[in-house]
């Protein structure tokens, strides 16, 4: 499966001056629906003239099914405080509780390792500019997996 990446909007933290430092950290993303399923693959072989079965498994990207802008201040105040009284109130079913619990999970994780990242990231250049200068970038990420 190859997934392609092309970032083609702009993205810059608030202007606000009371949202500095990791509060203020970016954090864009989406979620991709995959299909997947067992297949049985019948297959021939020349050698002894017959066919034979596999079992494998195929997947198809379908769709993006959501993507979000949050800031860290906002998931770290926000977004997991709202998951977690989801996850709470009596209505919620197990599996929905589950679900919130997935969430704030995977959130807490997306915290962690952006720390981590930050902590082990080495220095590439430094660039100057003041607020009217309007600099920006463009990149294109692309992801191989042999499956």
């Amino acid at each position: 499966m190859v997934q392609t990446i092309v970032n083609t909007q702009r993205y810059e933290t608030s202007s606000d001056h009371g949202v500095v430092g990791e509060s203020g950290n970016v954090f864009i993303g989406g979620a991709m629906n995959i299909l997947y399923s067992s297949v049985t693959e019948v297959l021939y072989d020349h050698d002894s003239c017959k066919f034979y079965t596999n079992l494998d498994y195929i997947m198809a990207p379908d769709s993006f099914a959501t993507t979000y802008r949050y800031s860290e201040g906002f998931i770290r105040t926000q977004h997991i405080p709202t998951l977690k009284v989801m996850r709470d109130n009596s209505n919620t079913k197990p599996e929905e509780a589950a679900d919130f619990n997935n969430q704030i999970k995977v959130w807490g994780q997306t915290l962690e390792m952006n720390g981590n990242f930050k902590k082990r990231a080495t220095f590439d250049k430094n660039i100057s500019f003041d607020g009217t200068t309007g600099a920006e970038e463009a990149s294109t990420t692309s992801r191989f997996t042999e499956t």
